[in-house]
């Protein structure tokens, strides 16, 4: 079997680390592989990591307005190569895959993670791929609420696999030096509790209510020495620094901008909390779990599949900026509460969302439909 897996991207984000575990594991077995993306003005992080794993990568020229030119190139590793599947990731890669399908034939089996609206482009390029991702052969739905979506735009249920993102890497978290790696950046005490999060500053990762929650606990409980770490960039960036400035918290809210490697972040962190609006399924979260971080999270799209509310982590409704603060004291405040919390994390994303059980469940979807 020859797998091809395209994406629109060259950038290393959440789906790309999966596409890069599931690759690596494959790999490890023996199959035949490509990576599959396009050429991007900034760099090319993830040729560069597939070919550190001894996985090939082509990139196809990204000449906006230019269907036909990329289409051809598309066809000609297509009949060069004769995948048995190409796997597409995004309204990109799925929109090119599936008109290959058209002229060529082939087998698409498409990834579907979720829909946001950051702004009109973003809302457009969602709605198309809405329309279009019903033509592949299967669609794979990375939680149990984006399978519901998809069937809401017409996506047939006989379609629909449901596979969850897998933690890609587990690490000790808590050591003596991780616990001041960021403290020991930002002029901190290594006593000092840090609520960490990370992700893009756009409005639906909910960083706003962060910010206000940030706020509410400092009022309520000025006797703890707490700081909120936000790595990440985006369109909100000026807003949320002017917002804290407003709240009177500008000493208590850090903004690192967009970090590479975050992971010895998780080791500093004393508490990991998503205050999203909308997600998928989260890889910030099983990080968290899988680095023994106790998390506090917002219960949307595929949250709860991963998190049970007291046993795993501790879950709160989107929106809710005093709620989400109130789970944050009880976090910071309870350390019995916060060891059960995290074990119990550990343990399930060990056992529930590894990425040898991903593979195995995604290796059955491409013989179904290799033999199809």
């Amino acid at each position: 079997m020859y797998i091809i897996h395209f994406i629109g991207t060259n950038f290393v984000g959440g789906p790309e680390k999966q596409i890069l575990s599931h690759l690596g594991e494959l790999h490890a077995a023996g199959f035949r592989l490509m990576l599959l993306s396009f050429e991007e003005t900034g760099g090319y992080e993830l040729e560069r990591q597939s070919a550190s794993m001894g996985i090939r990568c082509e990139l196809l020229p990204a000449q906006r307005m230019a269907i036909p030119s990329v289409l051809a190139n598309l066809y000609r590793i297509y009949k060069k190569e004769k995948p048995t599947i190409i796997c597409a990731h995004g309204y990109k890669a799925t929109f090119y895959a599936l008109l290959l399908k058209l002229i060529a034939g082939g087998k698409v089996i498409s990834f579907s993670r979720g829909w946001t609206g950051e702004n009109f482009s973003v809302k457009l390029y969602g709605w198309f791929d809405k329309m279009i991702i019903r033509f592949s052969d299967r669609i794979v739905a990375v939680s149990y609420s984006q399978k519901a979506k998809l069937r809401k735009v017409f996506v047939p249920d006989k379609k629909i696999r449901v596979v969850h993102n897998a933690m890609t890497e587990f690490r000790a978290s808590g050591s003596e030096n991780d616990a001041s790696d960021v403290r020991d950046e930002l002029g901190l005490k290594k006593s000092a509790q840090i609520v960490f999060t990370a992700g893009r500053l756009s409005p639906e990762k909910g960083h706003h209510d962060l910010v206000k929650a940030a706020a509410i606990v400092v009022s309520k409980r000025p006797d703890l020495d707490v700081h909120f770490v936000i790595a990440g960039d985006g369109p909100l960036e000026a807003e949320l620094r002017a917002a804290a400035v407003h709240l009177g918290i500008a000493n208590r809210v850090h903004f690192l901008g967009f970090r590479r490697n975050i992971s010895s972040l998780y080791g500093s962190a004393t508490l990991f909390v998503l205050p999203s609006h909308s997600e998928g399924l989260p890889n910030v979260l099983l990080e968290a779990m899988g680095t023994s971080v106790p998390i506090v999270s917002t219960n949307v799209g595929g949250v709860p599949e991963l998190v049970a509310h007291g046993e795993s982590g501790l879950l709160v409704d989107a929106n809710r900026p005093e709620a989400l603060a109130d789970q944050i004291i009880l976090a910071l405040e309870d350390q019995a509460l916060c060891h059960r919390l995290k074990t119990n994390a550990l343990e399930l994303v060990r056992n529930e969302f590894s990425k040898d059980r991903q593979s195995r469940l995604l290796l059955d979807i491409y013989r179904e439909v290799e033999s199809r």
